[in-house]
């Protein structure tokens, strides 16, 4: 692993020796460190407010408010999520998974951990974190594909500075309106349990959701455990030319409990295997005064005994300015890989016999900040007496190439292939997922292909210390189509250029970035508006 230290570190945190520490050129390197057996001494936990007076346009009444009415991150929530302790070997490598985990987490907007002393083969090491604004209304209005969504609630992902997540949301989008209410926490009772709890009243039916278990919360944890449940009803629509084409409603009930264990990271590599039991049961009905013979799917019922393994290593390096603005980014630029395989049979409560499996990988090259290869792929179905049924993979690339630090040119590349899709599943294509300049769900098949070619603007100017600019200029191209029916390759590609403005706030937990876009459709049917004016919140580029 290669780590990096872009400038919005820099910027964050004060050197070493301003810290009250010795220098970084007074401390033994790392690898001398580790090879002289170092110990970890005293933890140091500085968490720091959302403003910093100390630095020129921050100190002023409004943002030392803001400071003393937000609860600051409490220091004992920050040292619950490091790997380390005091009197553990000294290892920069879990110096550096801790920042990423601590990274991760919506409350901070970065995170440093530097060693600042050493004596007697001890190292003390200061944790430096800074705050964002994390008790907030959530308000939200998108426009895409010529359809308006919006959200407004009110959630706090910080409460009271114990790292929990609160929200209750009010939201409308294209299939129905929805009231959440949300609860998350990552570390129940000061341990590595998560719990996770969702309960939806929409406009077309409910979900409750419920999750719990220990997760592996680092590469070198040996176990790991999980169960959920969700229980679902809705109406579900199928879509072509940005057209409902059908309806029914669908009422889901899912379970999944597992445990996994690892021999542990080896050579920057583990290897982490799993067992567990699946059960997914989904009812399908028609609609109140749906017409006889409107598309209805038939009753499924998928359960099974499942076995997995992964595979994941430590190859991650820190940048920024690739699909943020100014924020590290932890880019794993290495390979990894998990696979599930499961055994339908009625004497497990499925209705059918046959294979169930599902996977995924993701492979890196490259020096993040430089020229970036990132790949992408997954893969699921199953194969019963009947044959195969609902197979779906799905492979992407994206390239990011850069000669200068405000710009990068970006390309992404995503194929679809499906056959023998169940009733209720689509691909879909259109401006809720890269055509930008035509309708919402225009396109669907058991076929996609999009490129997506951008040239990025990066700012580097913070904006009165809340937010930063940015820009993209892009062109579309894709579509989707079922193999099996004859259409010239032009009705079944389409494309758009646009360009447009990215704000990104560098004072809020949310860390997304609103976007603001114009998009013209390229030889596209009258029935297409010839601009699409597109506004969104998005957590990247």
């Amino acid at each position: 692993m290669r780590r990096v230290a872009p400038p919005v570190l820099a910027a964050l945190l004060p050197p070493l020796s301003a810290l009250g520490g010795e220098t970084a050129s007074a401390l033994p390197p790392d690898d001398v460190l580790e090879s002289r057996g170092a110990r970890i001494g005293a933890i140091e936990i500085e968490a720091k407010d959302i403003f910093d007076p100390t630095v020129p346009g921050e100190d002023n009444k409004l943002f030392r408010a803001a400071d003393a009415l937000h609860p600051k991150t409490r220091a004992g929530t920050i040292r619950d999520l490091l790997l380390f302790s005091s009197g553990e070997p000294y290892s920069r490598r879990i110096l550096d998974e801790s920042e990423r985990l601590l990274r991760r987490q919506g409350y901070l907007y970065d995170a440093r951990i530097e060693p600042v002393r050493y004596a007697e083969n001890t190292v003390d090491v200061r944790v430096v974190t800074r705050d964002v604004w994390t008790l907030q209304p959530d308000l939200g209005l998108s426009r895409s594909g010529g359809v308006n969504e919006y959200h407004f609630g009110l959630q706090d992902t910080n409460v009271a500075g114990f790292g929990k997540l609160l929200s209750f949301i009010h939201e409308q989008d294209i299939d129905r309106t929805i009231d959440r209410l949300r609860y998350r926490d990552p570390n129940m009772g000061r341990s590595r349990v998560a719990l996770s709890l969702e309960a939806q009243n929409n406009s077309d039916g409910t979900v409750r959701s419920f999750e719990a278990g220990i997760p592996f919360y680092c590469l070198d944890c040996r176990w790991a455990n999980h169960a959920s449940i969700l229980k679902r009803l809705q109406t579900t629509s199928l879509w072509d030319f940005g057209r409902v084409i059908a309806q029914f409603r669908q009422q889901s009930r899912l379970f999944d409990v597992g445990y996994a264990w690892s021999s542990g990271l080896t050579e920057l590599r583990a290897l982490r295997f799993g067992a567990g039991y699946a059960y997914d049961d989904e009812l399908f009905a028609p609609l109140p005064g749906a017409p006889p013979g409107a598309l209805v799917p038939p009753h499924r019922t998928l359960a099974y005994p499942w076995v997995e393994m992964e595979s994941v290593g430590d190859t991650f390096e820190a940048t920024h300015d690739m699909d943020k603005l100014h924020r590290t980014e932890d880019v794993d630029v290495g390979w990894t890989a998990r696979a599930r395989a499961g055994w339908m049979t009625p004497t497990f409560g499925a209705d059918r016999t046959g294979l169930i499996a599902q996977g995924a990988a993701h492979g890196g090259t490259g020096v993040a900040g430089r020229d970036v290869w990132l790949f992408d792929g997954t893969f699921s179905g199953r194969y019963t007496t009947q044959g195969a049924e609902d197979v779906l993979g799905t492979g992407s690339m994206r390239y990011f190439l850069r000669r200068r630090q405000s710009s990068a040119f970006f390309v992404l590349f995503q194929v679809q292939l499906a056959r023998a899709l169940d009733p209720d599943h689509q691909i879909l294509l259109g401006g809720d997922n890269g055509l930008r300049g035509y309708p919402l769900r225009y396109r669907a098949g058991d076929r996609s292909v999009l490129l997506t070619l951008e040239r990025r603007l990066y700012g580097s100017r913070e904006y009165l210390h809340l937010f930063r600019l940015g820009g993209a200029v892009f062109f579309d191209g894709g579509g989707a189509w079922f193999h099996d029916r004859a259409e010239p390759v032009h009705d079944r590609l389409v494309s758009d250029v646009g360009g447009g403005l990215r704000f990104s706030s560098t004072r809020s937990s949310a860390g997304s970035m609103l976007h603001l876009d114009v998009a013209f459709p390229l030889g596209a049917p009258s029935t297409i508006g010839r601009v699409q004016f597109l506004f969104s919140t998005l957590e990247t580029f």
